[in-house]
């Protein structure tokens, strides 16, 4: 069985022990709205979604290194901040498949939902992780193949409530694990839990992780 551990906004391990190698311990976006991730323990890879701070931050990779090098995986502009920075393992993730230790991982671009006309915004990559967990980081990707577990971002400066649950409709997943939340104060996560509980389509099962709690993916 796949586990999911939220440790914070939108960082979040995938733990796949019965791939081909035997076990495989992915971590995504490890951002500056996350806790420090110094326990995090040791991972096979970093996926980064693009290089906003609340995804991908210089100091979380440097804790997550104390544990043991592993590749870093992000957009043209994460690899190139990781070189100026003398971090090694980065690499590309665009458009590509990977394979960590027997686990599929394949790459779409993504464009990054627009903040406002006047702000670029970066380059965003979706993960497809073992062909069953969709991880769109800040953009509201449809894929063209059935979801099974997607992370679903539900507080941002570049979205409403109604686009997340439009957004939950058009994939239709078995299950929604809200995620991209930290900026959101207690009263408006829990209004945000209820109302696209409420609201996804049938046969949604919506998850709200605690921080720092496993969470089984049964199959």
């Amino acid at each position: 069985m796949w586990t999911l551990q939220l440790w914070g906004h939108s960082c979040v391990s995938i733990t796949v022990p019965d791939s081909p190698q035997g076990s495989a311990r992915l971590l995504l976006d490890p951002g500056d709205l996350t806790p420090p991730l110094d326990d995090v323990g040791p991972v096979d890879a970093v996926l980064v979604t693009h290089a906003h701070p609340d995804h991908f931050d210089l100091d979380q990779i440097h804790r997550i290194g104390s544990s043991g090098v592993a590749p870093i995986y992000g957009p043209v502009a994460v690899v190139d901040q990781l070189a100026a920075a003398g971090v090694g393992g980065g690499s590309s993730a665009e458009s590509r498949r990977l394979d960590i230790r027997g686990v599929q991982v394949d790459t779409f671009p993504a464009p990054h939902e627009v903040i406002h006309p006047e702000l670029p915004v970066p380059q965003n990559v979706a993960y497809w992780i073992g062909e069953r967990l969709l991880a769109p980081g800040d953009s509201f990707l449809v894929p063209a193949f059935d979801v099974d577990t997607l992370l679903l971002p539900i507080g941002a400066p570049w979205l409403k409530l109604s686009e997340s649950v439009d957004y939950l409709r058009a994939v239709s997943p078995r299950r929604a694990v809200l995620v991209h939340g930290a900026g959101l104060a207690t009263p408006h996560r829990l209004l945000a839990r209820r109302l696209i509980t409420e609201l996804a389509p049938a046969g949604t099962t919506v998850i709200d992780p605690v921080v720092g709690e496993p969470v089984g993916l049964q199959d």
